[in-house]
């Protein structure tokens, strides 16, 4: 085949960018070892399976063949794309395959950023490059069994077939290749910023060879030299993990057990310096794990079967186990001085020792690409010291229906606990007088900290002997016992407080209420469940926050709990609603439509009560609605008021917690408080803390504690313990529904229409009022018209009523596009934001629907404010508008 042709083929499977673009072709020719079959080569090295099942070899002749060269970081790139993207009708070979697999490898590697820069000097010349980075063990797997499953075609290549162990060079200079190739590609698409200070190194030559298509550093061969040396020390601890390796160096903990005799409920410390632990040096093969060879095997020679297999992976295993041992060894002193020996196979480590191995040298050595067994308990989460806590119930409220309320709870004991087993007086006697360390205990070597022990005994004895249900919550999710005290290992409680607990965790076992008496209007059984879920918490004195999707109704079923509250006679006081401006006049609509028993004072605008004025209002009241920017501008009223209930609408206008609507929130004191929301996480996890800092002070710890705990660990680490632990400290308070839920939809009417009435702006209620006048102004003018054409006749009077038809007809219009937004009746190209409250509200519920994943379809009347709205949106929701 023609190189044209070939390019030609290629042309409709890869992207573009991939061929050489010039012509002609550039030609090239290599002699490849191919099988051959009726005199022609084949496509693809396979090995034929003959009907017994042997595998017949075929025979292999030396052919010259056209090559076409590619640019190697998109052909990574091409590769690497998973699932591998052909043409209908177009597969892949067995080769191509296996270099798909291994440019994945590529991919993850840098994706990792498991790479590193380097100088090499030969005879005197410097090129700089880049190379991997594998010290990971679960990289050395995956090259481990790329080396194994190298297709034969692969290695038809650089005389690969010839060689014993031919695929493992071949795979990592392709490694090799393919990591310079990519980051030099990547980092010409976006070059970094500002100069190299050298300090006579010429670093910046050398970054210049890394940059560029030209690896060549621009330097004399003194210069060279002295490059290379200070490169060599900077990543000497990275050098061992340049090059693919089927085998790892493995040190493997061995604990001691008691002496015979020794009684089972006293804990067993060794003396100081009584050397009883163990630590094995092994060989372990990365395509065989189970196989541990240890030295002692290995310096006796193919004696063991483990021996003579591990030869078979490694040439000179011994020289592999030095060369580790070797390495690591500056990393843990007692190490260094235990390789004084000729033919080291293990060691032996007093409890100090092994306790430092453990906690501080066993990461230390994974970093570096070592293997560490150690002893299942120290990893086993079960078997980890703790404290356990028992609770009962403390009070009963007859009154209210056998209800808790929110400190009805009370911690009668508290115990030392070895997993699920409290501790003896005895043991936790004998524990607190231990000098630390490892200490062996009912089976089980456990560690023990006496600062740890002590700061856990004098907090616990500082309690007092009363917690909330918050607090029971956090225990029994172990988000208590941080830093110097020991960890909850978990709760123990009583049948009343256990069911308690259990309607908090699982709010669909909460019994649904009826419909309340007075209000106007039926509720849908998910409200009726949502109105349920509210009364339930508001009768434990606990906050919440409703998050259902937009357009559920979680307006009526506030509405609903303040009328039960109402019929009840526990609505003691006034409740405060906050809410954006543009929704304040909707509040005010649905309570006089849903509950009109209940008194309702909007407080917004010019004229609205201050002071003594406010406070007197807010008394005779019981929902008094008002605006974030009233809530903090009328804060020093708003927080004399002993508000009943406190509920944050549209709550996202909190999710910062340090804007001042959210501190304004947080020092308002309420009987009860809950927020609304149909996005109670839009970025971050920080959001989520807001709302609870709100509804449950100090329930998700400080600001810096949550994101510690829980922030960190899962937007950076993707921690799905950290994930599923605050799933369930949330779950209580949070009560999420979508229009999709198998148990809402069927509820759902065809279509839900809800009209949002919003409140001008300042700027548009002058030009209303204007447009107003003008038509007033021109009508009078006009009944005059229509009055003197009424004596002139049929015609004249039917001009005379036309136009002022007109008049009114092109007010209706130009009060239509007020409405709208001032810059659309103007027809100026002005600003859009913050003149617009029918624009503020749009955005307010677009930023919802996008934050949920919906999709939205806006209509305007006019074609030419359409096109105004697509950039403004596009801007402010940070989403394609079509």
């Amino acid at each position: 085949m023609r190189l044209e042709d070939l390019a030609g083929r290629l042309a409709g499977v890869v992207p573009d960018g991939l061929l050489p673009p010039e012509r002609p072709l550039p030609a090239s020719k290599v002699i490849l070892p191919l099988p051959v079959s009726g005199g022609s080569p084949l496509p693809a090295i396979s090995t034929p399976v003959l009907a017994d099942g042997r595998k017949r070899s075929r025979r292999l002749s030396p052919w010259v063949v056209q090559v076409l060269p590619l640019d190697l970081a998109r052909t990574v790139e091409f590769l690497g794309a998973e699932p591998l993207r052909l043409p209908e009708g177009c597969e892949p070979g067995p080769d191509i395959e296996y270099w798909a697999r291994a440019s994945r490898l590529v991919l993850s590697l840098l994706a990792r950023q498991r790479f590193a820069p380097r100088a090499t000097v030969a005879q005197g010349e410097c090129r700089a490059g880049w190379f991997p980075v594998l010290d990971d063990p679960a990289d050395a797997g995956r090259i481990s069994a790329l080396i194994e499953s190298m297709p034969r075609g692969c290695m038809a290549f650089g005389g690969a077939l010839k060689e014993e162990g031919g695929a493992a060079p071949l795979l990592a200079g392709f490694l090799q290749e393919a990591v310079d190739a990519c980051v030099r590609a990547w980092i010409r698409e976006a070059p970094p910023s500002g100069a190299l200070d050298s300090s006579g190194l010429k670093l910046d030559a050398w970054w210049q060879g890394l940059t560029s298509f030209r690896p060549e550093v621009k330097v004399s061969p003194a210069q060279a030299e002295h490059l290379d040396h200070a490169l060599r020390s900077w990543l000497r601890p990275l050098m061992w993990a340049t090059s693919v390796s089927t085998v790892r160096t493995c040190l493997r903990l061995e604990e001691p057990r008691p002496p015979e005799g020794w009684p089972g409920g006293t804990p067993w410390v060794p003396a100081r310096k009584e050397r009883c632990w163990g630590l094995t040096f092994l060989l372990q093969p990365l395509n065989d794990p189970s196989l541990l060879v240890p030295a002692t095997e290995i310096w006796e020679g193919n004696g063991s079967p483990g021996a003579a297999l591990l030869r078979k992976q490694v040439e000179h295993p011994e020289e592999k186990l030095l060369t580790d041992l070797a390495r690591i060894s500056p990393l843990w002193k007692p190490l260094a001085d235990g390789l004084h020996q000729k033919s080291p196979s293990g060691m032996s480590l007093d409890a100090g020792e092994a306790f430092s191995f453990l906690s501080d040298v066993s990461p230390l050595l994974e970093e570096s690409g070592v293997g560490v067994l150690v002893p299942t308990w120290w990893k086993s989460p079960g078997k980890r010291l703790g404290v356990r806590v028992r609770l009962k119930r403390a009070k009963f409220d007859s009154a209210g229906g056998g209800n808790f309320g929110a400190d009805a709870l009370s911690v009668f004991d508290w115990r030392l606990a070895l997993g699920d087993e409290p501790l003896t007086a005895k043991e936790m006697t004998a524990l607190s007088q231990a000098k630390g360390g490892l200490v062996y205990l009912r089976g089980t070597w456990i560690v023990v900290d006496p600062e740890r022990l002590a700061a856990t005994a004098i907090r616990w004895k500082r309690r007092g002997g009363t917690a909330s249900i918050l607090e029971a919550l956090r225990w029994s999710q172990g988000v208590e016992g941080v830093g110097k005290e020991l960890p909850i290992l978990g709760v123990d409680s009583d049948a009343p407080v256990t069911r308690m607990l259990e309607r908090l965790l699982e709010p669909r076992s909460i019994e649904p209420l009826a419909t309340p008496t007075g209000f106007e209007g039926s509720l849908r059984s998910y409200q009726l469940r949502g109105l349920s879920w509210l009364k339930f918490l508001r009768g434990l004195g606990l906050g919440a926050c409703l998050a259902d999707d937009m357009g559920l109704g979680k307006t009526v079923q506030v509405l609903a709990l303040l009328q039960q509250e109402a019929n009840e006679g526990t609505l003691k006081g006034p409740t405060l609603l906050v809410c954006p401006t543009s929704v304040l006049g909707n509040w005010g609509r649905e309570a006089s439509r849903f509950t009109p028993d209940l008194n309702v004072v909007l407080h917004h605008g010019s004229e609205r009560a201050r002071g003594r004025a406010l406070r007197d209002a807010a008394a005779r009241t019981d929902l008094f609605v008002t605006s974030y920017a009233l809530l903090v501008r009328d804060h020093a009223d708003l927080v004399r008021v002993p508000w009943s209930n406190f509920i944050l609408d549209e709550a996202q206008s909190v999710k910062n917690p340090g804007a001042k609507q959210s501190q304004a929130a947080r020092r308002i004191e309420a009987g009860w408080r809950a927020v609304l929301t149909g996005t109670p996480v839009e970025n971050r996890l920080r959001d989520l803390w807001s709302l609870f800092s709100i509804t449950n002070p100090g329930y998700l710890g400080s600001l810096g504690e949550f994101e510690d705990t829980f922030a960190g660990p899962i937007e950076e680490a993707h921690d799905l313990e950290a994930t599923s632990r605050l799933q369930t400290l949330v779950r209580p308070f949070l009560l999420r529904r979508v229009k999709s839920d198998p148990e809402i939809a069927p509820d759902l009417p065809p279509k839900i229409e809800t009209r949002e009435a919003c409140t001008l702006t300042r700027e548009q209620a002058s030009l209303y009022q204007a447009q107003v006048d003008r038509m007033l102004d021109e009508l009078g003018r006009a009944d005059e018209e229509v009055t003197g054409a009424a004596r002139s006749g049929a015609s004249q009077l039917a001009r005379a009523r036309f136009k002022r038809n007109g008049i009114v007809l092109e007010t209706l219009l130009r009060l239509k596009q007020v409405c709208d937004h001032p810059a659309l009746m103007l027809g100026d190209e002005s600003s859009l934001h913050g003149r617009s409250g029918k624009l503020s509200r749009l955005v307010e519920v677009l930023e919802e629907v996008v934050s949920a994943g919906e999709r939205a379809l806006v209509f305007t009347q006019f074609a030419s404010f359409a096109q105004r709205l697509h950039p403004y949106l596009t801007e402010r929701l940070g989403a394609e508008v079509l």
